[in-house]
């Protein structure tokens, strides 16, 4: 892992698929979770800020989508954060299928997963 400050590390992550809505756009990004970080809020980066087309104008303090340039969003100081309920036992379940992908996967993988519906 290489931080922003340019120190690489070798560590145990987790990641994870999440969809991320901004001013009414969908974006699917994948987010790293450090088991060792606590309390921590989310540090979205460039690939995040390339993925969703952002554009950053920092002497104006504000930002907008690549396609709607004409559009501009200001800076905030304070962000309204949404918590979301996480599932349980996240450490010990990794891997989250469908029911009809936990039938496709191979029977030696089964053991490991398990149904969505099982939260």
């Amino acid at each position: 892992m290489s931080l922003a400050d340019g120190h690489k590390s070798e560590v145990e992550v987790y990641t994870t698929s999440v969809v991320i809505r901004l001013e009414e756009r969908v974006i699917r990004t994948q987010l790293i979770i450090l088991p060792y970080a606590k309390g921590n809020r989310t540090l979205l980066g460039m690939d995040f800020l390339q993925k969703a087309g952002i554009v950053l104008n920092l002497k104006h303090r504000n930002w907008f989508f690549s396609d709607s340039p004409h559009r501009t969003y200001d800076f905030v100081k304070e962000a309204i954060i949404q918590e979301v309920q996480s599932r349980p036992n996240l450490e010990e379940n990794t891997c989250l299928l469908r029911d009809d992908e936990v039938a496709e996967l191979a029977q030696t993988k089964q053991k490991d997963c398990l149904p969505r519906s099982s939260f």
